[in-house]
């Protein structure tokens, strides 16, 4: 099974996405608030992202993308 991190620009994801998640080999980080584009670069320092899950209106500027080379999915949740 392939491993990956997913990256929640929230505290919390339903119950059921994190299932999801864990049964395709996941692993799931959650960032406190506030997220703006310095928050996403530092957290994305980190570790490898290979997926971002934005809840709200968080920034994915080209700063942001470029800092994660590992990046293949980015799916927003809710309005």
């Amino acid at each position: 099974m392939t491993r990956f991190t997913a990256l929640v620009t929230a505290m919390h994801l339903a119950p059921e996405a994190q299932a999801i998640i864990a049964d395709a080999g996941g692993t799931i980080a959650f960032m406190n608030e506030p997220i703006d584009e310095r928050a996403l670069l530092a957290r994305l320092a980190l570790e490898p992202v290979h997926a971002v899950i934005l809840r709200g209106s968080k920034p994915a500027t080209n700063p942001v993308l470029a800092a994660a080379p590992h990046l293949r999915v980015i799916a927003k949740n809710g309005p």
